[in-house]
């Protein structure tokens, strides 16, 4: 459901930081892929992949989710884990 987006967007943004800007899924990866990385459905991630694109923190590149400079500065200015996204 929805209510999973929020903190699954915080969840995505901390495992790119942590991978580097880069994570090796993007809205066409395996469900299995997703539960087994997020603990959440293919659809809720495909949910939290979209908001976070359509607010220009992410980019999709050859199957893998990448952090955009506008995420990077978004990251190191104005959030901090448990701030919504």
């Amino acid at each position: 459901g929805y209510q999973k987006v929020i903190p699954l967007t915080e969840l995505i943004l901390q495992a790119l930081q942590l991978q580097g800007g880069r994570l090796p899924f993007d809205d066409k990866s395996s469900p299995e892929q997703i539960r087994k990385a997020f603990s959440v459905s293919k659809n809720t991630f495909k949910l939290a992949l979209s908001a976070l694109y359509r607010d220009r923190k992410i980019a999709f590149d050859n199957g893998s989710t990448i952090l955009t400079p506008e995420g990077e500065l978004f990251l190191k200015t104005e959030w901090q884990p448990g701030m919504k996204a």
